[in-house]
């Protein structure tokens, strides 16, 4: 399977605007109509989420497993190896919840944020469970942010929709 190195310009968005916090951005997202699954879960009440204390902005391209030439299951850290390969880089944490409030997405279908895994430990569950944010617009159309775990986060079953936001570092 040929490996896509080119990926456009999806989406331009800003970091480090607004709210800083887990309750004004679950406050913001509610004004916006957004639904925030499990949201006293929500990895925005982690302590490894933290804001862009500067405003910037990031280019975000958007990747499938079937550009990066992987088949049906395939171990996490070969997506992001392959990414950082082809110039790419993982998003800011704070990427999920900001594309969340600036994306309008007309479309059906999720986009998985590639971001390094949160990974605290959670009181009532056993063990760690790594997280990663989705944002999308789901089969019955409300728009959320949710978030995506595995108990063996190292392997990821590939399918058709599985969409990936990734930065395109601006030179």
């Amino acid at each position: 399977v040929p490996v896509k190195t080119d990926f456009p310009i999806w989406k331009t968005i800003k970091l480090g605007i607004g709210t800083k916090t887990a309750d004004g951005f679950c406050q913001a997202l509610s004004e916006r109509g957004r639904i925030i699954k499990d949201d006293k879960c929500s990895p925005l009440y982690r302590p490894a989420f933290v804001c862009s204390t500067t405003e910037c902005e990031v280019d975000l391209v958007t990747v499938c497993e079937r550009d990066l030439g992987f088949g049906p299951t395939t171990p996490f850290e070969n997506i992001f190896n392959r990414i950082l390969e082809l110039g790419l880089v993982p998003c800011p944490i704070e990427v999920g919840p900001q594309l969340c409030l600036q994306h309008d997405q007309q479309e059906t279908g999720k986009f998985f944020i590639g971001m390094e895994p949160i990974c605290d430990k959670l009181p009532w569950r056993i063990g760690i469970m790594p997280e990663v944010f989705v944002v999308g617009r789901g089969a019955r159309g409300e728009f959320t942010l949710d978030t995506h775990n595995e108990d063996d986060f190292r392997i990821w079953h590939t399918d058709d929709y599985r969409n990936w936001i990734f930065v395109n570092p601006r030179k």
